[in-house]
């Protein structure tokens, strides 16, 4: 056969498959010797997914392309160790029958089985530790998308401090490297490196060996803050993409310029048809973070998953105080009094964190009185109120307090009291019958009307999600 190039042999082959199913090829070197046709890879991660996915598609269209040719799997792989290219080689000469169990790395394999009939043990299942109302279902559903191989290749989770979003990035971090351990048990992830039970009863779903791990199986997690100047080359395309299939980054708005530059040329990379569909950047934006992005980093967000986690609602702070203040001998009543004072996730960490101090040091159960008193000790902010947040959604309304409160039912008027009754709900968790007394000595019933109203106009109605947002903001 005469001399013919890579490039050449790659417009053969690809002339063979569906133009949208030829990308791939992109992926591989080729390389002719004698009556065989030698391929590259690029990592083992690509090579572990071509051979599960793409080995035979690509041997039918080599038939085709070169009939007298044999395939060869494994010489070229220069950027691995002998050992990783004699287990290539060694796999790719077993038969495809043999390579069912191999999961490819965006773990396509998973799709078969829907979250719904998994067993509670699964990677994707475990998610469900994560601290999340119905408010977050989506964020939560697109995280187990992302386990299961079907999400997005670019995501965002938007959201204020404390919210969750470092917590959801580490839980998915770690439904990531389960599947990798129980789909490579020969691989270093399990045994000492096994991350914890992911974020179960409250614990932090990644021990320090679970990172570790992390970055044997391909998954970089790591915080924008922590990217040192000497670190951003790390995060060259061409170099960080050789050895991870997966970013997470939380506190995007922390990237220092350059980095930020580094990280949309990785984005980039999600868009060229260079075979490497597995690849997943998923990011974490705190409020306001978008003022320090970018401008052409911002434009290539745009086209991104984006989804807003919103801050947690009462019952999500009662489950997070009883899975966190093991050994406190709190009551429910006083877990309440907490949920109320802390409106996120650092708030009652803050407050946790004196109770423990405190119990150090006395050995009696703590009364209500002594609560109330650590939590007003050192407070950095003044708790919020009922009347301050009447305030501010009159104002929004151009209306007097003493109007939302009268008995008038004009529809804005009616509007607001029932925006105010939500905000009062969501931000100071007060219970239904206080809430009714709060607003005129109203019936409870009447306060449950009006928040689940709100609940849902704010998922329909643009202009009503806008002015709640705006005025959660202002009480933050």
């Amino acid at each position: 056969m005469p001399s013919i190039s890579s490039q050449e042999i790659q417009a053969l082959l690809a002339a063979q498959l569906p133009e949208e199913d030829a990308g791939w090829l992109c992926g591989l070197d080729f390389e002719l010797q004698g009556g065989r046709l030698g391929l590259g890879f690029a990592h083992a991660h690509f090579a572990a997914w071509f051979m599960a996915q793409k080995r035979a598609v690509f041997e039918a269209a080599l038939a085709r392309a070169f009939p007298d040719l044999l395939p060869d799997y494994g010489p070229l792989c220069h950027s691995w160790t002998k050992d990783e290219a004699s287990q290539a080689k060694a796999e790719a000469q077993a038969p495809l029958a043999a390579r069912d169990n191999l999961m490819p790395p965006d773990l396509r394999q998973k799709q078969e089985s829907s979250p719904k009939n998994a067993p509670d043990s699964a990677p994707e299942n475990a998610l469900a530790d994560f601290f999340c109302n119905s408010s977050n279902d989506l964020p939560l559903a697109a995280a187990r998308e992302l386990v299961l191989g079907r999400g997005a290749s670019l995501t965002l989770f938007l959201g204020a401090g404390g919210v969750g979003k470092s917590w959801l990035l580490r839980c998915l971090a770690s439904a990531w490297l389960k599947l990798c351990a129980q789909n490579y048990p020969d691989q270093n992830y399990s045994g000492k490196n096994q991350p914890d039970e992911l974020g179960g009863k409250g614990r932090d779903p990644l021990s320090a060996s679970g990172m570790e791990a992390l970055e044997a199986a391909g998954i970089r997690l790591i915080h924008g803050g922590e990217i040192q100047a000497a670190q951003v080359q790390d995060f060259n395309p061409g170099r960080f993409w050789k050895s991870h299939w997966a970013l997470l980054l939380d506190n995007l708005e922390r990237l220092d310029p350059k980095a930020q530059e580094e990280l949309l040329g990785l984005i980039s990379c999600l868009d060229s048809p260079d075979g490497h569909s597995f690849r997943r950047i998923v990011l974490a934006l705190g409020a306001d973070g978008q003022k320090n992005l970018d401008p052409a980093l911002l434009t290539r967000l745009s086209g991104a998953l984006s989804l807003e986690i919103l801050p947690p609602d009462l019952d999500v702070r009662l489950r997070y105080l009883e899975a966190q203040s093991a050994g406190l001998g709190l009551g429910r009543d006083q877990l309440l009094i907490l949920a109320r004072q802390g409106d996120n996730f650092h708030a009652l960490n803050g407050l946790l964190q004196k109770l423990r101090s405190w119990s150090k040091v006395h050995s009696q159960p703590l009364g209500d009185s002594e609560l109330e008193r650590l939590m007003r000790m050192g407070s950095l902010a003044r708790p919020l109120s009922c009347r301050e947040i009447l305030a501010s959604v009159a104002r929004g309304f151009a209306l007097a307090p003493e109007e939302i409160l009268g008995q008038s039912r004009s529809p804005e008027l009616v509007l607001a009291r029932q925006m105010a009754m939500y905000l009062c709900r969501r931000r100071l968790a007060l219970s239904y019958p206080e809430l009714g007394r709060a607003f005129g000595g109203r019936d409870h019933s009447t306060v449950i009307h009006a928040v689940r109203k709100i609940g849902k106009l704010r998922l329909t109605d643009k202009v009503v999600h806008k002015m709640l947002t705006e005025l959660e903001t202002t009480h933050r």
